[in-house]
């Protein structure tokens, strides 16, 4: 079972997607399998920053709706054969968002990565007020 690192902040711009992905990375480094995963619905940023963005096909909620695998959805960091980034959807509304759905999800991750980064989007949102933390083990 993994270990569940969650960053998050009141505000915005306080580089909480920085931090998530050098945490990432550097946890990378020593050899253990790292996802990092973006919450931040709408905003995503975590692609863009590893310069993955053109890589990005499936995000978490197409896996918390069935619509691909969960190992299709994870996205290899070049470089890097032990990080991956499971993205945000771009396009969605909070209010797609399942806090049990995305429970289930995180407890499927943390069977397949040593570490698993959340980088959360700013303010207090309606995902983490609804209790997404709730059953992920964490």
């Amino acid at each position: 079972m993994s270990t569940v690192h969650l960053v998050t902040s009141g505000k915005g711009g306080a580089g909480k997607s920085t931090f998530s992905a050098a945490l990432g990375m550097a946890l990378a480094s020593t050899g253990v399998r790292v996802l990092v995963l973006d919450t931040d619905i709408g905003l995503r940023g975590q692609d863009a920053l590893l310069g993955m963005q053109d890589r990005v096909i499936y995000d978490f909620l197409d896996v918390m709706e069935g619509n691909c695998a969960l190992e299709d959805a994870l996205i290899p960091f070049d470089g890097r054969e032990k990080l991956f980034v499971l993205c945000a959807p771009q396009f969605s509304r909070v209010r797609d968002f399942s806090p049990k759905a995305f429970s289930r999800m995180v407890r499927d991750l943390r069977m397949m990565f040593s570490h698993i980064i959340i980088d959360t989007p700013a303010g207090i949102e309606q995902g983490l007020d609804d209790g997404a933390q709730v059953d992920a083990g964490y």
